[in-house]
């Protein structure tokens, strides 16, 4: 539950080993808009120690747990737990230029012990948390840059939310306890040290928290269009013959086709995953094959290679977790993408999965 890093102006490229299946996705160098060492993102008794061996596995679900991600056109809402605490994170970008930030809107359920948000590590760097009118800033100088981080609280919360910078360089944000829930955002960027008043402005002038609640109920579709292709029936007195069902090898998403499972829902439409991270819903396959019809149903998953229909519901593995995918307008595209079980353990090893 760690936001690790932000890359400005950069495609995350894949890895050249088996076609990019053979490592995790990379970049080519700085600059970042925020880095995170690599532990917990939430504390736990106020400390970020990560205790799980070799850091691989999701963390101890008495400490916090992932629960799922909700699509709402461009927006994702991130859903999960901090202890007993139910936890909304939506990640945006605001600004523009070398004024650009990374924003998290985040609101917290009721609870009955402060909580502690790791924003980012800043090590080396020094600066003060400056607050005005509600709004806290904080202007990290590192080297040539400097980095900007912004508290903005809805009136309800300001006197509970604190941003301060630990002698380990890293960057929290305190929740204390109450009996109502938090609403937050917190803005990040890193930039030259010419930008610090752009940097200050946009934290000044961003728009409040707004309520993450619409964007957990189903929007517009994404893909509204389907792809179509035409197929071609197999011929013969036979005993076996083979129907060809063609593929959107091109297509307007420059999506990359590599199946990886496939499974059929009730009236006969294919559920078909590709190893890039794709979910296809595809109809026309009980005809002569001259419409067939390939609906987007959902992307971003991390390598699925295995789709199962249960229920009228598509479960799909991928390295990271099953992932339960939810149609809740109907419209054939996923609009929650829900974390059936990540109990397992994920490490860099390119047989991993």
């Amino acid at each position: 539950l760690q936001y690790s890093a932000a890359i400005p102006d950069r495609f995350v490229m894949f890895n050249t080993y088996r076609d990019g299946l053979g490592g995790a996705g990379h970049w080519v160098g700085p600059p970042y808009l925020f880095t995170t060492r690599r532990e917990p993102g939430w504390a736990k008794d106020g400390k970020f120690e990560d205790p799980r061996e070799r850091k691989n596995g999701s963390l101890p679900h008495e400490w916090a747990k992932y629960l799922g991600m909700y699509r709402h056109g461009p927006r994702a809402v991130l859903s999960y737990t901090v202890g007993d605490v139910a936890v909304l994170d939506s990640p945006w970008l605001e600004g523009a230029g070398d004024s650009r930030m990374v924003s998290r809107t985040i609101e917290i359920g009721p609870a009955s012990q402060t909580l502690q948000l790791k924003v980012c590590d800043v090590e080396r760097s020094t600066g003060k948390v400056d607050s005005v009118d509600g709004r806290s800033w904080l202007l990290l100088e590192q080297g040539g840059n400097i980095t900007a981080i912004g508290l903005i609280a809805d009136a309800k919360s300001t006197d509970r939310c604190q941003l301060r910078f630990s002698d380990k360089g890293e960057v929290i944000v305190e929740v204390g306890a109450r009996d109502k829930l938090a609403r937050l955002k917190v803005l990040v960027s890193t930039a030259s040290k010419t930008s610090r008043e752009d940097l200050t402005k946009v934290i000044k002038e961003s728009a409040p928290p707004v309520d993450l609640t619409p964007f957990t109920k189903p929007g517009a579709a994404q893909w509204p269009e389907p792809l179509v292709t035409q197929g071609e029936l197999g011929t013969g007195d036979g005993p076996y013959v083979v129907d060809t069902i063609t593929a959107p090898y091109k297509n307007k998403h420059n999506a990359l086709i590599r199946f990886g499972g496939h499974d059929f829902f009730a009236n006969g439409d294919a559920a078909v995953c590709t190893i890039d991270g794709d979910v296809w819903r595809v109809s026309g396959l009980d005809g002569d094959l001259q419409d067939i019809a390939w609906k987007r149903y959902a992307t971003g998953l991390f390598q699925p290679l295995g789709l199962k229909v249960v229920d009228d519901k598509a479960y799909v593995l991928g390295r990271d977790q099953i992932t339960k995918l939810h149609d809740n307008n109907g419209d054939n595209e996923a609009d929650y993408y829900e974390c059936f079980n990540n109990d397992c353990k994920i490490g860099r090893h390119v047989h991993e999965y």
